[in-house]
């Protein structure tokens, strides 16, 4: 019996996951307003109902971005800031902060800023632990300045980023979005250097 429900539940993460990354590459691809819930159903392979049964809407389904970054940051990026310098590590972080953002293109970043949930800087977010452990790093080894929290820090860092990113997507992906984002973290971060 408990085997049986243990499959069922990984069967529901695993459609969940597919509407989800379905509707991300559709959206990416068309934007939110040209893609119907038929289609993004139908390239998932599920009914419409099954849709509605795991997201409520259209954008229900974007706020599963944020977590998405999360995720990504825990499998392929943390193994990756092992330098001794915490700005050679922050410079990275922001590397691959960008590199997540050009992958899924500006229509669904411009779509996730009308989320409500998008872009919350939150003390539970697996992303800004990573940055939070950096500056607290950071400031451990006498190379930060003490004179903000590392709170504070790595939230004035992931405003600017998101800046960053917000401009990338308002001029619809004209813009380089790594040189902005080394330009504007890094300038940020240097004034918090000692």
């Amino acid at each position: 019996m408990n085997k049986k429900v243990t499959s069922r539940t990984l069967k529901a993460l695993e459609t969940r996951k597919n509407i989800l990354e379905c509707g991300i590459r559709l959206i990416g691809e068309k934007g939110i307003d040209k893609v119907s819930i038929e289609e993004i159903a139908k390239a998932a392979g599920v009914s419409v109902g099954t849709f509605y049964y795991y997201y409520p809407s259209k954008k229900e389904l974007l706020q599963g971005m944020p977590w998405r970054i999360d995720k990504y940051f825990e499998q392929e990026v943390v193994e990756k800031l092992t330098a001794e310098s915490c700005a050679e590590n922050i410079k990275t972080f922001f590397y691959y902060y960008a590199r997540h953002t050009k992958m899924h293109g500006w229509q669904i970043i411009k779509n996730l800023f009308i989320t409500d949930t998008a872009f919350v800087i939150s003390d539970k977010r697996y992303l800004q632990l990573v940055l939070l452990d950096l500056v607290n790093k950071g400031q451990n080894s006498g190379e930060v300045s003490c004179g903000l929290s590392a709170k504070q820090i790595m939230r004035l860092m992931l405003i600017a980023a998101h800046g960053v990113v917000l401009d990338w997507a308002m001029v619809r992906g004209k813009s380089n979005v790594f040189t902005d984002m080394q330009e504007v973290t890094g300038r940020l971060f240097n004034s918090f250097l000692v």
